[in-house]
C-alpha cells in the first residue's frame, strides 16, 4: 500500500475520531508539508471529509518555532532571533 493510499485515510480516521470527541480540524489554520528526501516531489492534495483540502506550505508554523520544507528538518531562526531580540529589550527596559 502506497501513501498515495494511506494519506487520506489516515486524516479521516483522526477526523473521525475528533468527531467523536466533539471536536473539528480548523482547516483555516491547519496545512501540510513534506520534510525528506521526497520534499520536491508532486503533492496530492489532501481533502477533509468535509471536502475541504488543505494547503501545501513550504514554511510552518508549530508552537512559534518556524519548520522549513527541506531534505532534513530544519527550523528558520530568522523570527527566533527577532523574538528574542524584542525579549532582551523588554527585560533590559524592566530592570
Amino acid at each position: 500500500m502506497t501513501f498515495y493510499y494511506l494519506h487520506p485515510l489516515l486524516l479521516h480516521t483522526c477526523e473521525a475520531e475528533l468527531t467523536y470527541l466533539d471536536m473539528t480540524i480548523n482547516v483555516k489554520k491547519s496545512s501540510c508539508i513534506r520534510i525528506g528526501p521526497r520534499n520536491r516531489a508532486t503533492r496530492v492534495p489532501i481533502c477533509c471529509l468535509s471536502g475541504v483540502s488543505l494547503p501545501w506550505v513550504d514554511e510552518l508554523r508549530y508552537l512559534g518555532i518556524f519548520v522549513i520544507r527541506s531534505r532534513v528538518l530544519t527550523i528558520s531562526l530568522v523570527h527566533a532571533k527577532k523574538f528574542l531580540s524584542l525579549c532582551k529589550c523588554y527585560i533590559w527596559k524592566s530592570r
